[in-house]
């Protein structure tokens, strides 16, 4: 990838290299044509002191390849610009500390043209308990939307599942009479309405919820972050977790009633959403992207 990345950027000669933050072949070679670059922290949670000290090996047997100086420390990586959509609620406190680092509003994954199905528009504020397992796990879990749901099902709330486009949804609407099951319906619609989302724990679900001020019910695998963010779930109060594979029905029935019933969960996930807020919107990336590309063409 290095040399081709090397020859793309000799040829066009772009202004700025936009990374992500585990990304190591565009920081390098930004800094060894002398182009500035720009990393973009979105996605999983990792603590960047972590990435860094496991990938020393490799990142000086590559440098030394380029002709650079070994960099223990990683500080070349991010040298320039590094934009952060994680909230710091859940990066670890001990993490790296940059200078270049600016916090910003999680950016929204949502489809800018899918619409709400008329029966979802017509319900109230905090009506919903909704369950899903992200875009790719409820196909590889999908007895666990039978079990939510079974749970949940008589709490008094109206239960919209979505499983992804792998999961056969007349599985789950067939058994339990009232349930909505779609493969996709663009989450905003529904997280307008939901008292409780009980989800996997993929970090773009849960600041979901929280970018509306919903509580959640966490039930993590052992894939990526998610059981990092699970705890810091309970830690700050925003929700309960159960380990996938030990959630029943009693579990997370219990559970799910703690926290629809229980204020203090909804206060907390308010809290967040204002924190969140609080933070700069998209528009500030773009800004800090245009005058690190136009000072160096001005340089």
């Amino acid at each position: 990838m290095i040399p081709d990345l090397i020859e793309v950027i000799d040829g066009w000669k772009p202004s700025l290299i936009v990374s992500g933050r585990a990304e190591l072949a565009g920081p390098t070679v930004g800094e060894l044509l002398g182009v500035p670059y720009a990393t973009a922290s979105a996605g999983r949670v990792i603590g960047l002191k972590e990435f860094i000290n496991s990938t020393r090996q490799g990142r000086d047997e590559l440098r030394g390849m380029l002709g650079l100086e070994a960099d223990p420390l990683g500080s070349s990586l991010y040298r320039h610009l590094y934009l952060n959509y994680i909230p710091e609620m859940f990066l670890p406190k001990e993490d790296l500390s940059l200078p270049v680092r600016h916090n910003l509003q999680p950016p929204s994954f949502e489809d800018p043209v899918g619409g709400a199905p008329d029966w979802l528009l017509r319900l109230g504020p905090r009506s919903v308990i909704y369950v899903t397992l992200g875009s790719i796990l409820g196909e590889f879990w999908s007895n666990v939307f039978q079990i939510a749901v079974d749970a949940v099902s008589e709490l008094g709330h109206t239960v919209i599942v979505t499983v992804g486009h792998g999961v056969d949804t007349s599985a789950v609407a067939s058994r339990f009479h009232g349930v909505h099951v779609a493969a996709y319906i663009p989450q905003r619609f529904i997280l307008e309405r939901t008292a409780l989302v009980i989800c996997h724990g993929g970090i773009n679900t849960v600041l979901g919820a929280l970018s509306h001020g919903v509580p959640l019910l966490v039930l993590p695998t052992e894939q990526s972050d998610q059981r990092w963010n699970a705890e810091v779930c309970k830690r700050l109060g925003i929700g309960l977790s159960i380990d996938i594979e030990a959630a029943d029905r009693a579990s997370i029935r219990e559970a799910a009633s703690t926290v629809l019933t229980e204020h203090s969960y909804q206060h907390s996930a308010q809290a967040c959403m204002t924190e969140m807020l609080q933070l700069p919107s998209m528009e500030r990336s773009v800004e800090l992207l245009m005058r690190l590309a136009t000072d160096r063409e001005a340089g």
